[in-house]
């Protein structure tokens, strides 16, 4: 059952726990596959409905709206580029590696038992963070913008690649506009 999976990483941390010192990207994996595990088992009932999708085109307050992130998403940050690890474990190949900080997203919609996995870009983990604070749309691509630094000529453009983002969760049904 759902208590097997962790059973196998507790297996795996306490048993290996030498082979793993020798490892530097064991943290990692390890890291990954809890996450995938426990968004599998934990994420339960259905999420908040979307109420609207945001479109740039009509009139209404679309920066008004405030967006609510699922229990079904998680963001975590890895020292190893677990998602071209991993592959190559699969492969039976050893991976020769760097440390490279590398955001990874992880998803599952309501319906499906399996977690998708993304490699994410800084800004786009910024953005669901900022999503999580209850603020309205508007602020959170304030915020995102004077961040990153967004010249004010490329404002519109960058406003419709991040609500082109969010309605692709709500989609999904891993964000909702209230």
């Amino acid at each position: 059952g759902e208590e097997d999976g962790f059973d196998f990483l507790r297996f795996l941390n306490s048993s290996c726990h030498k082979i793993f010192k020798q490892i530097p990207y064991a943290k990692s994996i390890r890291t990954y596959d809890h996450t995938r595990l426990e968004l599998l088992t934990t994420c339960r009932g259905q999420p908040p409905q979307v109420s609207h999708q945001l479109n740039l085109t009509q009139a209404d307050n679309w920066r008004g709206s405030q967006p609510v992130i699922t229990s079904y998403l998680d963001i975590k940050q890895f020292e190893y580029p677990v998602d071209r690890i991993i592959p190559q474990l699969i492969d039976d190949e050893i991976p020769e590696l760097k440390p490279e900080s590398t955001w990874i997203l992880f998803v599952r919609s309501p319906e499906s038992q399996h977690v998708l996995t993304k490699r994410i870009k800084y800004s786009t983990q910024l953005l669901i963070e900022l999503c999580q604070n209850g603020e309205t749309v508007g602020t959170v691509l304030d915020k995102l913008a004077c961040t990153l630094k967004v010249p004010s000529k490329q404002q519109l453009a960058f406003e419709t690649e991040c609500c082109s983002f969010l309605n692709a969760l709500a989609k999904e049904g891993i964000v909702a506009f209230i």
